[in-house]
């Protein structure tokens, strides 16, 4: 079963920080899942909708220079797309989260320059809750692996997921059953799970066969998984 560090080793360090991302890899993560929103033209590594400093106002309507004046603990500051993407330097793997994106293409553009210099293309996972952006990757032509965020027990999975050739499905650890794990494996998806850090959840996701789950304690989760 897959570990994926949620956010990096967010459980310990500030979430989707490179302190975060280099102690994943440290604690012999499989992958790292982070988020992105889009600021003026450029791509951030944050999960919220605000920053603190910035209580009254939505991410996206904040200048680059606002988001670049932040300083979080630890030294960190927010990393662009492409320096998490160059520190992480392929050692393992990525799943980029979008939450929100004005520009899919120049976010291709992005990715496609960090593939070309730190990072193997089979090591990228994108993924969504907005269904419309993965539809526009698919069409992109850029070939990339395609993760489908569900925080349901979708009725109509095989038609979704289909319709844009996703590699994975990404449930909620609240809402998933056995049958959608059945129905996603006959559909030839991988199975991921968010957010898993209790060891009696490890435990059933694993007896249920998913193959990989999101945790803040990858660490932990690895430890566990290795001694069951």
């Amino acid at each position: 079963m897959k570990i994926w560090a949620h956010r990096g080793a967010s459980g310990e360090y500030p979430e989707n920080t490179l302190l975060a991302f280099e102690h994943a890899i440290k604690q012999n993560a499989d992958g790292i899942e982070l988020d992105v929103y889009q600021v003026e033209d450029e791509f951030y590594v944050w999960h919220d909708r605000v920053i603190p400093l910035f209580a009254d106002t939505l991410i996206w309507q904040l200048t680059k220079h606002q988001v670049q004046q932040v300083q979080l603990h630890h030294k960190q500051h927010i990393p662009t797309l492409a320096e998490a993407l160059q520190a992480i330097a392929g050692r393992v793997e990525v799943n980029i989260e979008l939450k929100r994106i004005a520009d899919v293409t120049a976010l291709v553009q992005v990715i496609e320059q960090a593939v070309r210099q730190t990072t193997p293309a089979e090591s990228l996972l994108i993924s969504s809750f907005n269904h419309h952006y993965l539809a526009q990757l698919a069409q992109s032509g850029s070939n990339w692996r395609l993760g489908l965020l569900t925080a349901s027990s979708p009725l109509d999975m095989a038609f979704t997921c289909n319709a844009m050739a996703v590699y994975s499905i990404h449930f909620d650890v609240n809402c998933l059953r056995p049958e959608d794990i059945e129905l996603a494996h006959r559909l030839g998806l991988k199975v991921y799970v968010y957010t898993v850090d209790r060891q009696s959840e490890l435990q059933w996701l694993k007896d249920w066969g998913v193959d990989g789950v999101f945790s803040n304690f990858p660490a932990n989760a690895r430890a566990f998984i290795e001694q069951l």
